[in-house]
């Protein structure tokens, strides 16, 4: 885009940098919500989803990994990064705690730590982006998971219904 074309478009650096940001969370949006839509009713398998779309190639890259960063970064400088990202991460942590809580029900535990259990799951892949270089590794724990026949990522089993 050129310089002009941009001035057209965007008043400030600031809205240019703002709808930028936009595009890059409804990708992400976009990518984690096909994950899921992608995977049948098993709970395990709707969690799953969800944490492996953080490693999928067109999220975990080196390129996409130094937006995000440069935007986290100044999310606390600028209040209006920082709103952003809140409505993105909204949507995405309520669906991510309602996959935790129906895992939980599915094995029949309690649900009531399933918002702790969705931010460390959240935690984690975020930490891992710190350290691209294990992307592959990630990936590759993904796809053995979906391999074990009806094993969960603990070891353990859903309760048998029935």
């Amino acid at each position: 885009m050129s310089q002009g074309v941009a001035v057209f478009y965007f008043n400030t650096k600031q809205e240019l940098l703002a709808e930028a940001l936009r595009v890059l969370y409804k990708r992400y949006d976009e990518s984690w919500k096909a994950a899921l839509a992608a995977v049948g009713p098993r709970p395990i398998d709707r969690l799953l989803a969800m944490a492996r779309a953080k490693f999928l190639e067109e999220m975990c890259n080196s390129d996409s990994l130094i937006l995000w960063h440069a935007y986290r970064g100044e999310a606390k400088a600028r209040p209006h990064f920082a709103e952003i990202a809140a409505d993105f991460d909204r949507s995405r942590y309520e669906a991510m705690q309602t996959a935790c809580k129906e895992v939980l029900a599915d094995l029949g535990r309690d649900d009531a730590d399933a918002g702790g259990v969705a931010v460390a799951i959240d935690s984690l892949s975020e930490g891992l982006w710190l350290r691209p270089e294990y992307a592959e590794d990630v990936r590759a724990v993904f796809k053995a998971w979906s391999e074990a026949s009806g094993q969960t990522p603990c070891g353990c089993r859903p309760r048998q219904r029935g």
